[in-house]
């Protein structure tokens, strides 16, 4: 039998073996820091082809060392390589943001490293005793670069490469061997349920077609047809045969996360060796009571990569890494929780997270989706949250009133204060044309505005590497929106974006909205060898379909519910208006339905309002007429304990009826299956409210020759 070959990049080796120090400061812009690297290395790069005709860009090297059951293919890009008579010079590229005399040659190793590989690759393949080594510093802020050069012999660069990859090889040899065995095990593995659910193994087969043609398929499965074992199965069987690598099941909510993370480890209990982690945002990971990503803060942050470098073999032995797991495992490594499950990733078969991870460029995986197209398949669940998502994503909006809130917080800050100061005034500066409109369009994102975002990004970034402990919470709070502003920005189309201004209670705003966002979409999808978007709801589907990017490779497949339609019971009461001018006068009209629905047979129902003011409303109104019932009630800003409760309450022997409101947690993707629900009572019919937003959605769709209104407000 052939050997695998596995891939490994020169950085990849250089980080894991040389990787140290602390984790300091937030990671969130850490996407943004790499497109300014990827400017910076072009520079200097036009720099050295101008000057120096003997210079080569992007030079690739690459060797293979063979196991004793795979062979490793190390490969990589040097930035830069000069050829003179007096020899060849390597030369490696790096961003910083410390001034220039501040560094040493002592500073980063697992550069230093990585520039040591790629001279010993060049000196391998080109038969030299010695080679010189450059590693370059470009400053992003001063613009100016700053170098450390020196000669090594052929000899030694072999010595530290060896070192390098005998380390590489603790977690290698282990990580093949499991490979192995899970390929193995998933060609032999059956469908884990006794039966196939009605059209269920149609819709696998569907599934593995889907990934191994490298489609894109949009499926609607209704609640009842066990979609969930329908995409992993068939899944994993394409993971065994080789047709991907790793599979992403992508969710918009916690609670569909938790379903598919139950069904894989239940599949792991059919003596199958999967490797399975679950991706929790960052809050929620967190081990201290208020998230301080500082060394003086968090002990799990200091010293944090030769921890994780010492830990991760004897970790990396373990299958499940579920939020539990991964806390306990933080606890008696002290690594950050967050940081390990991105790290233990790399060696999972299957990886469980939100949309964020895919489709926010910002937020995006950069270890798996920053240079080409991954051999994943994608499984994404409740798709018909993702076209609304990534509006989201890709608009932005900043309040000056907010940026000067959170100004007056860093005044020790510096660069930082001057720098909010100005993205404030440049706001400010393009209302005052329009001061007697409450809002107003602009032909594109305001250059000064923007201008003025990517500096308050360089100079938040200054202050984290300067030494400053943490930057003050007021502005930790902005940040985000400020980097969205900038990725936003860098993303504008005149065809995809609109840009307005509107006066608000406390101040002026500039927003820029995603009018509609199937080419992002789309670019997602294309990470991918190919993606399953599956949901209860995808109709109608062409307004889907156009939304999420369907291309020439994409098809649609229905699933027909696998209940009986004589057991459901639909009840219209169009005799109450639910019109947000009438609520007032009929709270008590809606109560006593509802009081006379769950009466007439007693059990367990939820309901559904427009809002939460409406829910109040009628909740008191309700436990006038029934006081002794049951009630949970879903309230803005619930945490995960108090979420669960509110599910755990329908699995009392006792009638409960639980209030929540349309579109939230609540609303989808809860799993309470015969008598544990009998009904559900839905107030109004959930339209969002108008807005600006709204009506310029209408007005593009319209534009498009597309139903406006239905696409903006109705579907």
């Amino acid at each position: 039998m052939e050997k695998p070959v596995v891939q490994l990049s020169v950085r990849a080796l250089a980080e894991y073996c040389l990787a140290s120090g602390n984790l300091v400061g937030d990671q969130q812009a850490s996407a943004e820091r790499a497109l300014e690297g990827a400017r910076a290395h072009r520079l200097l790069q036009k720099r050295a082809l101008e000057t120096d005709t003997d210079f080569r860009k992007e030079v690739a090297f690459s060797t293979e060392l063979d196991r004793e059951f795979y062979t490793l293919r190390i490969s990589g890009r040097a930035d830069g390589v000069f050829t003179s008579a007096a020899g060849i010079c390597i030369q490696e590229i790096k961003t910083t943001y410390l001034p220039l005399e501040e560094l040493t040659p002592a500073h980063y190793p697992a550069y230093h490293a990585q520039l040591d590989t790629y001279g010993y690759l060049c000196a391998l393949e080109n038969g030299l005793k010695q080679i010189t080594l450059r590693l370059t510093y470009y400053q992003l802020q001063q613009k100016k670069e700053r170098s450390f050069e020196r000669t090594e012999t052929f000899e030694t660069l072999k010595q530290r490469f060896n070192a390098l990859t005998e380390d590489y090889f603790r977690i290698s040899d282990n990580a093949v061997r499991h490979r192995l065995s899970r390929n193995q095990a998933l060609r032999n593995f059956s469908f884990p349920f006794a039966s196939y659910r009605p059209s269920q193994h149609e819709f696998a087969a569907q599934v593995y077609t889907c990934i191994k043609q490298g489609n894109t398929l949009f499926a609607q499965a209704p609640t009842g047809t066990g979609k969930t074992i329908g995409t992993l199965f068939p899944a994993l069987k394409a993971l065994g045969a080789g047709l991907c690598d790793k599979i992403f099941y992508l969710t918009a909510k916690n609670q569909t996360c938790a379903v598919a993370q139950d069904t894989l480890e239940y599949i792991k209990q059919k003596s199958l060796p999967l490797k399975t982690v679950t991706i929790t945002a960052k809050d929620r990971a967190c081990l201290l009571h208020k998230r301080s990503c500082t060394p003086e803060d968090c002990p799990y942050c200091r010293d944090y990569y030769q921890k994780q470098h010492d830990a991760l073999p004897e970790i990396l032995a373990l299958n499940s890494f579920t939020p539990e797991a991964l806390h306990e495992l933080s606890l008696r490594f002290e690594l950050c929780p967050y940081e390990l499950s991105l790290a233990v990733s790399e060696y999972c078969d299957c990886i469980i997270c939100d949309y964020n991870y895919v489709f926010h460029p910002i937020v995006r995986f950069q270890r798996y989706f920053s240079q080409h197209k991954g051999k994943y398949a994608f499984l994404i669940d409740e798709a018909h949250n993702l076209p609304e998502r990534v509006r989201d994503i890709f608009s932005a909006e900043l309040s000056a009133s907010q940026i000067r809130a959170a100004r007056s917080a860093c005044r020790e800050l510096a660069p930082l204060y001057r720098a909010l100061g100005k993205l404030a005034s440049a706001i400010e500066a393009q209302a005052k044309a329009h001061e007697e409109e409450a809002a107003f369009l602009l032909p594109s994102p305001p250059k000064d505005a923007y201008a003025a975002a990517v500096n308050a990004v360089d100079a938040a970034a200054l202050c984290l590497e300067s030494g400053h402990a943490a930057l003050p919470n007021a502005f930790s709070a902005l940040y985000q929106n400020i980097l969205d502003f900038v990725m936003v920005c860098e993303r504008y189309s005149e065809e995809l974006h609109k840009t307005y201004m509107q006066r608000q209670a406390d101040g002026i705003s500039l927003r820029v909205l995603c009018l509609q966002g199937a080419p992002f979409v789309r670019e997602g999808l294309d990470l991918a060898r190919a993606s399953v978007l599956f949901s209860a709801t995808l109709e109608p589907h062409s307004y889907y379909m156009t939304l999420m990017g369907a291309d020439e490779l994409s098809y649609y497949y229905a699933i027909p519910s696998p209940f009986d339609p004589d057991n459901l019971l639909v009840v219209t009461d169009d005799t109450i208006a639910t019109t947000y001018s009438a609520r007032a006068e009929t709270y008590p009209a809606v109560a006593q339905r509802i009081y006379e629905t769950v009466t007439a047979k007693p059990g367990n129902y939820l309901v559904y309002f427009p809002s939460y003011a409406y829910l109040n409303a009628v909740l008191e109104c309700f436990r006038t007429l029934e006081a002794e019932t049951e009630t949970v009630v879903h309230l803005p800003g619930m945490k995960k304990g108090d979420k669960d409760a509110f599910l755990n309450a329908f699995l009392q022997n006792r009638p409960t009826i639980g209030f929540s409101v349309l579109g939230g947690h609540f609303g989808e993707g809860i799993d309470l299956p015969g008598e544990l629900l009998l009904g559900a009572i839905i107030v109004g019919v959930g339209l969002p409210q108008l807005s600006c937003d709204r009506n310029l959605i209408k007005t593009y769709f319209d534009e498009q020759y597309f139903d406006g209104y239905a696409y903006s407000y109705i579907y």
